[in-house]
């Protein structure tokens, strides 16, 4: 392992990586209102999130190939730069539609990001320390949520809504020099057994990454049109959801096919960990991206909330996810199991999720202040516990696959 010096420079600087893509998962939720009044683009409201949310989808088990096949740090690196040309993007965006394509890249970007945060801890960090080094991974994580709306909401108000995108340059700037100056890929993560770059590309499964895009953006048009711009019996509408079970189902068998080589590696889904910790995350993020986005629109539309005032009121819930993430990554290391804190996560991020749903139009500040406690412990419970068992259950070889899959 590296020194400790080294170590902790490193980790700093996979901490600002992670800090950035959490912050432009919730810093755009406040400055969505201003952001549609702006390019007058009411309809393309759930594209702001959702474009952000789509690439990694479809290209996360691809940056976990990558980190397999090719130098960590030039991965890493590449992930890290390949954000910051999607945060320029929409910066500058002149119009919505360059907005959802910065949005995009910006997604593609953060999924190797991601992906490589975990995937080096698990070369660089000894295994002991590994669950306080996620612990904090998770906290930092949460704390960008926690700034992402304060920022968001004061940029909005005071300057303007692309200086939530302007301010991830120069922190991805840092973190890409600690990178180049610091890390070193380890001997040991170098796992390729291929020889010709034409051998390890064919790995990649392009063919699965196109099904699962196009199946992703067919679903995802069907519900935004359905009901609200088409009825759900038009064709198109109609066309859409069965072109989405259609190329599902010929990715599914398409990955079954590729084995080893496919996006979704059903050996290692197989395994029941693995398996359990991907529908579990899976469900949890649902919610939780689901109310990251609806509730500044909830506080500013229903409640008459600026910006600003709305990214307070949410803060709390955050707060306590970020509490409660780093208490049970540092519990959950001195007990080492992971299945009632999986359970205690889903029974009470189930109830809050649930009390939240029925706040109305006039609701006073305690069940708002109250539900949201009540959601954020269940959430931190168990929003960073399946990335802790896919590094620690897996194989050098496999970790990177393990962590993209979760």
């Amino acid at each position: 392992y590296p020194s400790i010096i080294t170590r902790c420079i490193v980790v700093t600087s996979l901490m600002l990586s992670t800090f950035l893509i959490a912050l432009d998962m919730s810093i755009i939720g406040t400055a969505i209102p201003k952001t549609t009044t702006e390019f007058n683009s009411m309809g393309d409201v759930g594209w702001y999130g959702s474009a952000f949310f789509i690439t990694p989808a479809s290209f996360i088990s691809a940056w976990g190939k990558a980190y397999k096949y090719f130098s960590l740090l030039l991965v890493y690196v590449s992930a890290i730069f390949t954000f910051e040309i999607g945060s320029l993007v929409c910066a500058l965006a002149p119009n919505s539609i360059a907005l959802i394509i910065g949005r995009a890249v910006q997604g593609l970007g953060a999924a190797g990001v991601a992906n490589g945060g975990y995937t080096i801890t698990a070369f660089i960090v000894p295994p002991h320390v590994q669950p306080t080094v996620i612990g904090l991974m998770g906290s930092v994580f949460t704390v960008a949520s926690v700034t992402g709306p304060l920022l968001g909401g004061a940029f909005t108000s005071k300057v303007t809504w692309r200086w939530c995108f302007y301010i991830n340059i120069p922190i991805g700037g840092v973190a890409i020099i600690a990178m180049l100056i610091f890390f070193k890929t380890p001997a040991r993560a170098k796992t390729s057994q291929f020889t010709h770059l034409g051998e390890i590309l064919m790995n990649f499964d392009p063919i699965g990454s196109v099904l699962i895009l196009a199946s992703i953006l067919c679903f995802f048009l069907a519900v935004q049109w359905g009901g609200v711009l088409k009825l759900w019996n038009w064709s198109d509408v109609i066309g859409l959801l069965a072109g989405f079970v259609v190329l599902f189902t010929v990715f599914i068998i398409n990955e079954w096919y590729q084995g080893d080589r496919a996006l979704i590696v059903f050996r290692i889904l197989r395994e029941r960990s693995i398996g359990a910790c991907s529908g579990f995350i899976f469900f949890l993020n649902a919610g939780k991206i689901a109310l990251q986005y609806n509730t500044p629109i909830y506080f500013q539309a229903i409640q008459g909330n600026s910006p600003l005032e709305s990214s307070i009121k949410i803060i709390l819930s955050i707060l306590v996810i970020a509490l409660s993430t780093a208490t049970t990554s540092v519990v959950m290391g001195k007990l080492g199991f992971f299945q009632p804190f999986l359970m205690a996560a889903a029974v009470l991020a189930t109830i809050g999720t649930g009390l939240i749903y029925t706040l109305g139009v006039k609701v006073g500040l305690g069940p708002i202040i109250g539900y949201q406690i009540l959601y954020g412990i269940g959430c931190g419970l168990g929003v960073q516990t399946p990335n802790r068992v896919a590094t620690v259950g897996s194989t050098a070889e496999d970790v990177s696959m393990a962590v993209s899959t979760v």
